[in-house]
């Protein structure tokens, strides 16, 4: 939770501990960039507008940062367009102050839960990298052809191989990918390249 007045970090961290969940608290964002948690999976519930650097400032920062936390907003100002920023940017929720208990746990749920998909993805996202990445540069070149959906020879003829070169890197693509069909490679590069 990353708020900069003090009393209502404390009243909120109580809240959340006594429905079961661990806080912390951070006073900034800048506080929040300097220990950015790792545990997963995580909701980030932030103040919008905070001194120095603003919830959305901290979303639109950790996304450029390559962190994507699931995010829900809190607010003593009703700003319709700081709000449709966030949305856009993926926030689960803008909540105003003071928060209803059964709206901010209902929009924790729901934070926690696509943070928890959204990283069970990731491994798999990661895994699939790693059998790409076994590939050697000849292979991911034939790969990434079949992936488009081009036969042995049309990647022949654009790579300027024998149709018998292709088919024998086909198989090894195949063999290092685990997979049966070409729709399986296809699935597979498509993964690899999609962002959270």
């Amino acid at each position: 939770m990353v708020d900069d007045d003090p009393a209502f970090r404390e009243s909120l961290e109580e809240f959340l501990r006594s429905a079961g969940y661990f806080a912390k608290t951070f006073a900034s964002a800048r506080e929040f960039q300097a220990h950015v948690p790792d545990e997963m999976p995580t909701c980030v519930l932030v103040d919008l507008r905070m001194p120095g650097m603003t919830g959305l400032q901290l979303q639109q920062a950790l996304e450029r940062a390559g962190y994507r936390y699931s995010m829900v907003f809190l607010t003593g100002h009703g700003d319709v367009k700081a709000t449709a920023e966030a949305m856009k940017h993926g926030a689960v929720d803008c909540l105003e102050k003071p928060y209803d208990e059964a709206r901010l746990l209902s929009a924790i749920e729901r934070a926690l839960a696509l943070d928890a998909v959204a990283n069970g993805r990731d491994a798999v996202r990661s895994e699939v990298c790693a059998r790409l990445a076994r590939l050697t540069p000849a292979e991911r070149q034939v790969c990434d052809l079949l992936a488009s959906g081009l036969r042995n020879k049309e990647i022949a003829a654009r790579l300027g191989k024998t149709e018998s070169t292709v088919e024998a890197e086909r198989t090894a693509v195949m063999a290092k990918l685990r997979v049966a069909s070409l729709g399986d490679i296809a699935r597979l590069v498509d993964l690899a390249n999609e962002t959270r």
